[in-house]
């Protein structure tokens, strides 16, 4: 591959913005990498990196509140299965009835949320 600017020179690198071949005379090295020397592929590598670092951020909250929805479910469940138990100790059977099936897929949905983004959280980092 020749430079994009010197056609008699071999490129040492590519631009991570726009992908043109370049040489040492026409490379820039910076954080986000190697640049050309104009000045909108610096901005735009550094914008493309910033769109990076932000959507990992992004992802490292979603998967807290995954967590905490997964445990909500579980624990939401777990109190209906509890209050339709002591309804029916109590002999109100009207208020048995849909408690405890509901508590009880509220709880196996928590579980199956918690469980997804463990095996999520699995293969992302073998990924790595």
């Amino acid at each position: 591959m020749k430079c994009f600017n010197h056609a008699d020179r071999d490129a040492i690198g590519v631009c991570k913005s726009c992908g043109k071949g370049i040489c040492h005379e026409c490379l820039v090295t910076s954080p986000q990498g190697v640049v050309c020397k104009d000045d909108n592929c610096g901005r735009i590598a550094k914008l493309f990196d910033r769109a990076v670092e932000g959507n990992l951020a992004m992802l490292t909250t979603f998967r807290r509140e995954r967590k905490s929805q997964g445990f909500t479910l579980i624990f939401m469940g777990l109190l209906m299965v509890g209050y339709g138990l002591l309804a029916l100790k109590l002999n109100s059977v009207g208020s048995f009835f849909p408690m405890v099936p509901i508590g009880a897929v509220l709880v196996l949905l928590g579980g199956a949320v918690l469980r997804r983004l463990a095996r999520q959280t699995t293969e992302s980092s073998e990924a790595k």
